[in-house]
């Protein structure tokens, strides 16, 4: 089953389950989001998304192979493609110590200073460290080395913008389909069905026979007709309206 099959197309803006790694990330955060940490991640931390907006696309995930906490995602091997839904990172590695990796300037400076005792005025950036793209599966977490193109520069600049749309795309889908379902509530509820029958049982409304006459019919333009005002001398005769 592909990634498209798994999450509905109204989500797929902003949640994408890895399926190599089994890891789901959240888009317009480009992080990865923990099997423990899901409810409080987009009702609390960044989304304060209400019950019955993020209830419906959890329902959809939560079944999915995923790890439970941060500490249980997986390591992504160097010089691969990035990972689509997160954000790469202009950074450096260290050419002493590899493994090593950062995306801020000062760690990287700090770090020669402290573990080689290469102060900055003493070398470039380019002799002791390599420049590199990196990622994480979430802020603080480890990097590992991707390779990038021209086309994945230019997606990483606009990274931003893309999660912003793709979050306000969701909230737009989640409020239309609450209000076609209040509208579907309300249209239930104006029209006469047969349990009136069993629920109205007066006798004016037996005698009136209006239960049978008015079967399906909106009440609340029913109701309004008595509003109605009209020069007609038969409309006036008819319905007695003075």
């Amino acid at each position: 089953m592909s990634t498209a099959d798994m999450i509905p197309p109204l989500y797929r803006s902003i949640i994408h389950y890895n399926t190599q790694f089994n890891v789901l990330i959240c888009i317009p955060c480009g992080t990865a989001v923990c099997r423990y940490s899901l409810v409080r991640h987009f009702s609390e931390q960044a989304h304060y998304m209400k019950n019955h907006e993020y209830k419906p696309m959890l329902n959809c995930v939560t079944h999915l192979n995923m790890p439970d906490r941060y500490t249980d995602l997986p390591s992504v091997p160097d010089h691969w493609e990035p990972r689509f839904g997160l954000p790469v990172h202009q950074g450096w590695q260290c050419k002493f110590c590899p493994e090593f990796r950062t995306a801020g300037q000062q760690v990287i400076q700090r770090h020669m200073s402290n573990t080689h005792n290469i102060r900055p005025a003493r070398y470039k950036l380019d002799e002791a460290d390599d420049r590199v793209a990196l990622q994480s599966w979430h802020k603080g977490g480890s990097y590992w080395i991707v390779e990038q193109g021209e086309k994945d520069h230019e997606l990483d600049g606009n990274a931003s913008l893309i999660g912003r749309t793709a979050e306000d795309d969701l909230m737009e889908g989640v409020r239309q389909a609450q209000v076609a379902r209040q509208s579907r509530q309300l249209e239930r509820q104006n029209i006469l069905t047969p349990g009136n029958d069993a629920d109205d049982n007066s006798l004016w409304l037996n005698f009136t026979g209006w239960k049978k006459i008015f079967l399906g019919k909106d009440i609340v333009i029913i109701s309004e007709t008595r509003l109605i005002r009209s020069e007609d001398a038969q409309i006036l005769k008819r319905f007695n309206i003075s």
